[in-house]
């Protein structure tokens, strides 16, 4: 994302920052390194800086790749959860290897042993996260060139029955990007205005699909998903949840109406509808 350097701060630094959040009230804190299981022996090394500094109270979102989880998840999962880690967003990106390879992402998914790959990690790593009662954020992409009505509810059907938050996309082409050059080589760019280049506007097309129809099928099938892990929330900070829950479901059924809840319009209409009000969200910002 940044190029391939990255940079670390000292422990007693990230603390620190930990430490003064704590004391302004913060309850969660979202490190956002973009893979911190980069360096797992650092990693770690932090986890238990974490409890020995009395800061594993805090409840702890994390990005990490599925390899490593799958890898060390033995220990470092246990670990993870007893400095404080709740949430762990795995970059699943797709099931299916054809896609895995098209997004340059067969490496992170892959499970190795004795120095071997033998196979996807993703199953193995979500069984750790939620054997060390973490929860998991799936990170999945549909709507790549090759993809058929089957591979996209394939993955939709997989974040369905492994994935406690789903955070699904589309594939984007951001200008002067690799990807872009393969769309456009393939006729597949279908919007060029990158106002709707959000990552959950589909703007290019499958050579089986359209845009539209990709986006209408993550759309049907998210929103439900989220709904299911509201229980988990709700006995984690009840007085949120009952307080603004309501808001929290108006927001995932943007575009509903009583008419939609009584089946008397078709879900196409109501899709319209949220297409409308994001359309209008874009124009206000």
């Amino acid at each position: 994302m940044r190029g391939r350097n990255f940079h670390t701060y000292s422990f007693d630094r990230v603390l620190a920052d930990i430490r003064d959040a704590r004391d302004h009230g913060a309850r969660t804190i979202f490190l956002v390194d973009d893979n911190i299981t980069l360096n797992v022996r650092r990693f770690e090394a932090l986890c238990e800086a974490i409890i020995a500094a009395g800061l594993h109270k805090i409840d702890y979102f994390v990005q990490a790749m599925t390899s490593a989880i799958a890898n060390h998840g033995e220990t470092l999962a246990p670990l993870m959860r007893r400095a404080g880690f709740r949430y762990v967003f795995l970059g699943i990106e797709n099931i299916l290897e054809n896609d895995l390879e098209f997004l340059k992402a067969s490496a992170k998914n892959t499970e190795r042993t004795n120095g071997q790959n033998t196979g996807n990690a993703t199953l193995k790593a979500i069984d750790y996260i939620r054997r060390n009662q973490m929860y998991v954020v799936g990170g999945l992409i549909v709507g790549s060139p090759g993809d058929t009505r089957e591979s996209i509810e394939a993955n939709l059907e997989f974040a369905r029955r492994y994935v406690d938050w789903p955070y699904i996309q589309h594939p984007t082409p951001y200008p002067r990007t690799p990807m872009t050059k393969d769309f456009r080589d393939q006729g597949l760019i279908m919007n060029e205005r990158l106002e709707e280049y959000d990552g959950t506007t589909a703007v290019v097309r499958t050579e089986h699909l359209a845009a539209e129809e990709v986006e209408f099928m993550r759309w049907k099938a998210e929103r439900w998903m989220k709904v299911h892990h509201i229980p988990v929330a709700l006995k984690h900070d009840p007085g949120f949840v009952l307080l603004r829950g309501w808001k929290m479901l108006q927001h995932t059924f943007r575009g509903s109406s009583i008419r939609s809840a009584l089946g008397l319009e078709s879900e196409k209409k109501v899709f319209e509808r949220y297409r409308e009000i994001r359309k209008a969200e874009r124009e206000y910002v």
